[in-house]
């Protein structure tokens, strides 16, 4: 049995991919992305992510390029760490202990022995105040340095919009309000402008020229020259809404754009003309170049992150789609968290009037499901967003067969719009297919959305859908298939089976028993329990008094089947439906409850962010886990694990309440967590990396001819390989005396050729050798089973003939093997070298391209 508060909340998905600007390395080939607690290492060219770096135990807040060491990295914490990193193999190299949250990083090639970080501004009299620092790369050797930092500028923006360096890192600008100040290195001198009273958003310098861009909230871009002096200024305006973030390319000659318009927007350097990239498909919260210039990164605010080339996107590494573009809406996910029964992905609210379905096991989205048809618009004001049509309610039955979705528009100026709708899922699209639309279920906000589960005994055949809703005006429904009233269609659409009420209390939430032969509605403070085949009351049970209106309600399973779980704002009471009556009852404010559907444990939620698991028909907790780190718990679902998982669980053992389910939860800001057991984490932690890192051609093909050796002949041994010695010999020879590697190309590929011929070869003289055993016994037996006739005569006539008959077989047999093996040193290996050579011709190519 577990300990009641072993396990660990790990982090599983939902981290913001696009809080800090995205990092090209300084081959272009990856891009750095700060994902909470970690940094995630994608590949430019696939979009997969082929490494983290985790070594923090606070947020990630910036992540430079080592100016000292092209692949290393350095990555910067909430935590007061600075890590150093060699991200081709992911060692943590060195640790700088600051002792200070460090809220951004940056570092210039010219300024290589310093790195710049933002950190609180002790003697300031506001606590929030940042200032910037400069802090020394140390050289001793050791994996834990404490550094000292060096105060430059005080009152700087947190993040890296804020703060650039100018050309040869001979000056850093920083914007904050709506004043703009520059930092000149060389005597700390401060230069301020303030050409308005316009809040500052984002800075940018020329790489090459002492030139500054810089945007601000009313969308203009304001190009500074000439600063040292009497400065200039040209103000440039397309953007509607506040500029988000500049950057300047590489080379200097296009300045990089971007806001709450989904543009991306290049202006020319001289001329400052201007082009334009729409319809991103959501606003653009940053843009960097890598340093080619032949890709650019976009960070859109829905938590995607789109790799650009040649004005295409090509790549596009999206997390868990966030919808909160304004931050009044912070924590909305209406639907919750739902479980897909075909793909076992988690579905909640994406996209404006969209589903999203992530796939939990590889943390990256699965597909997006359009439902209202609606596309986003930016609004006029950030501070009044437009009224999409948003998904508020969606669930699946458990055959994976039906989805029932509930849209909902209301902008308190015109009549309120809402939509029932029942999707059907398509075997041969694999995806749901809009089957039913019902407008107007009821005449308030719906509240609660169920499927009937389907009892074990009822065939597929037999199985008929039925679902619930309960709405604020009062009522609930029971909706059931039906066939269309043209008598020549067979398709079948959803329709209104009943209505029921009690009393004028308003229904808040509904929920079906684990064999669907019961429904539970809860009306106010009062449990109300309903056949749902005729829709007639049964019973009724009180949960407390007036005040303790029913906010959850959920069914046990297996052996707690017969349980009800019901709780308020202060109160959770377990039922048994057998006698009506508490079986017990405990003080708790409920946030977040959640029933397993493959065991009878139910986990809860308070509103301190504990967490608490139980068996219903026991009021001993089986697992607890105090003080989670955010006390927000927005929704829970439990998520079926495979049987693989399941075989694994039961043989660790310490989570037994997780042997057969997940426990996922989403944190207010959109974090998706679990609790997961120090084995299974161990396990996870021990995943091969290789297995998603790309395998090089050298790797392939040297891999691809061991398999080959392998197969062909197990009793070849590894000094059969002539690849070995010529490995061998290469690398053990001199540099200076080698000859030039284009020359080695073809010898080194026919050394890597003959193995496999040689092999069959061997292989097809064990059988031809095999074969003449068997046949000498197939000979012997016939002579043993032969009847002699005479004594002498016969005997003598049937072993002349024999022996005529043996010599002959042995002669044929020795011909045939000669002839087989003329064959193969000839026909046959001609054909197997031309097969080889010809699929190998990219290995010579590259080694011709390359040396």
């Amino acid at each position: 049995m577990a300990a009641l508060s072993a396990g660990r909340v790990v982090v599983r998905g939902g981290a913001d991919l696009v809080k800090n600007r995205p990092v090209f390395s300084s081959d272009s080939k990856y891009v750095f992305v700060a994902s909470g607690y970690t940094v995630k290492v994608f590949n430019v060219a696939s979009g997969d992510c082929v490494r983290q770096l985790r070594g923090h135990d606070g947020e990630v807040t910036g992540v430079v390029v080592n100016p000292q060491n092209k692949l290393q990295v350095f990555t910067s914490s909430t935590d007061g760490t600075i890590n150093q990193w060699d991200y081709m193999d992911s060692v943590l190299l060195k640790t700088l202990y600051v002792r200070s949250p460090i809220h951004g990083l940056f570092a210039h090639p010219a300024i290589p022995d310093y790195l710049f970080a933002t950190t609180f501004d002790e003697k300031s009299d506001k606590k929030s105040r940042l200032k910037l620092v400069k802090i020394a790369i140390p050289k001793m050797a050791g994996t834990c340095v404490d550094v000292q930092d060096k105060f430059l500028l005080g009152n700087v923006l947190a993040g890296d919009k804020g703060i650039a360096f100018g050309v040869g890192g001979e000056f850093i600008a920083t914007v904050k309000g709506n004043t703009l100040k520059i930092l000149f290195m060389e005597d700390l001198s401060l230069k301020k402008l303030s050409p308005d009273k316009t809040p500052l958003t984002c800075v940018a310098c020329h790489p090459v020229d002492y030139c500054i861009a810089v945007g601000d909230e009313k969308g203009r871009i304001s190009i500074w020259r000439n600063f040292h002096k009497k400065e200039r200024r040209a103000l440039e305006h397309w953007h509607s809404l506040r500029v988000e973030d500049l950057c300047y390319s590489p080379e200097g000659s296009v300045l990089y754009s971007v806001g709450h318009e989904c543009t991306l927007v290049e202006w020319q350097h001289e001329s400052l003309q201007k082009k334009f990239l729409p319809r991103q498909g959501a606003p653009i919260n940053h843009v960097t170049c890598s340093p080619n210039s032949q890709q650019r990164a976009l960070s859109l605010m829905t938590n995607a992150i789109l790799i650009q080339s040649h004005q295409k996107t090509t790549q596009t590494v999206q997390g868990l789609v966030h919808t909160n573009f304004n931050r009044r809406r912070e924590g909305y996910l209406p639907t919750g968290l739902v479980i897909d029964p075909h793909t076992r992905a988690l579905v909640t609210n994406g996209m404006v009037g969209q589903l999203q379905f992530y796939q939990l096991e590889e943390d990256r989205l699965l597909f997006s499901l359009d439902i209202t048809g609606e596309n986003y618009i930016s609004p006029a004001d950030l501070g009044h967003p437009l009224m999409h049509t948003e998904v508020e309610k969606v669930t699946f039955d458990l055959r994976g067969e039906w989805m029932a979705t509930v849209e909902r528009r209301d902008d308190k100026q015109t009549s309120p719009e809402m939509r029932l709708k029942f999707w059907q899922f398509d075997k041969l699209k694999q995806s749901f297919v809009l089957n039913t639309v019902i407008s107007e279920p009821h005449t308030g906000r719906i509240s609660c959305l169920s499927f009937r589960p389907s009892s074990s005994s009822v065939s597929h055949d037999m199985y008929e859908p039925m679902a619930v809703t309960a709405g604020d005006d009062g009522k609930f429904k029971l909706w059931a298939l039906a066939n269309d009233d043209d008598s020549h269609s067979k398709n079948r659409s959803w329709g209104c089976d009943s209505v029921g009420f009690f009393r004028e209390d308003m229904p808040r939430c509904a929920c079906f028993s684990s064999d669907g032969s019961l429904l539970v509605v809860a009306f106010g403070h009062v449990v109300t329990i309903w056949d749902p085949d005729v829709n007639v009351l049964k019973k009724t049970l009180c949960h407390g008094t007036k005040d303790h209106l029913i906010e959850h309600m959920a069914f046990g399973h297996g052996s707690a089947s017969h349980c009800l779980v019901s709780a308020s704002s202060s109160v959770l009471n377990v039922w048994s439906l057998l006698t009506c009556s508490v079986i017990w009852r405990v003080n708790m404010k409920v946030s977040v409850l959640a029933a397993d559907t493959e065991s009878e444990f139910v986990a809860v939620f308070d509103k301190s962010g504990n967490l608490f698991v139980f068996h219903p028909l026991e009021p001993k907790l089986v697992y607890s886990k105090q003080d989670l780190p955010t006390p927000h718990i927005i929704s829970a679902v439990f998520i079926p694990k495979t049987r693989e998982d399941t075989s694994a669980a039961r043989r660790s053992d310490l989570l037994p309440w997780e042997t057969h389910s997940h426990l996922y939860f989403v944190t207010k800001c959109l974090m998706l967590a679990t609790v997961t057991s120090q084995v299974d984490q161990q396990r996870a932690n021990r995943a091969d990396l290789e297995e998603r890192l790309p395998p090089t051609p050298f790797a392939m093909l040297l891999n691809n001819q061991q398999r080959k050796v392998d197969k062909e002949g197990e009793g070849v041994r590894m000094q059969d390989l002539p690849a070995s010695a010529n490995m061998r010999e290469m690398l053990q020879s001199p540099a200076h005396i080698l000859p030039p590697v284009k020359s080695l190309c073809a010898t080194f590929l026919q050394g890597l050729l003959n193995p496999g011929a040689k092999a069959l070869q061997r292989r097809d003289e064990v059988d031809t050798d095999e074969s003449d055993a068997e046949s000498d016994k197939e000979s012997d037996s016939e002579e043993s089973d032969m009847e002699t006739e005479t004594a002498v005569r016969g005997h003598m006539t049937q072993s002349k003939d024999t022996g005529n008959s043996t010599d002959q077989s042995e002669h044929h047999v020795r011909s045939g093997d000669q002839y087989a093996n003329e064959a193969l040193s000839e026909a046959d290996y001609r054909r197997l070298e031309k097969v080889s050579r010809s699929g190998l011709k990219w290995m010579r190519k590259v080694f011709q391209e390359t040396y």
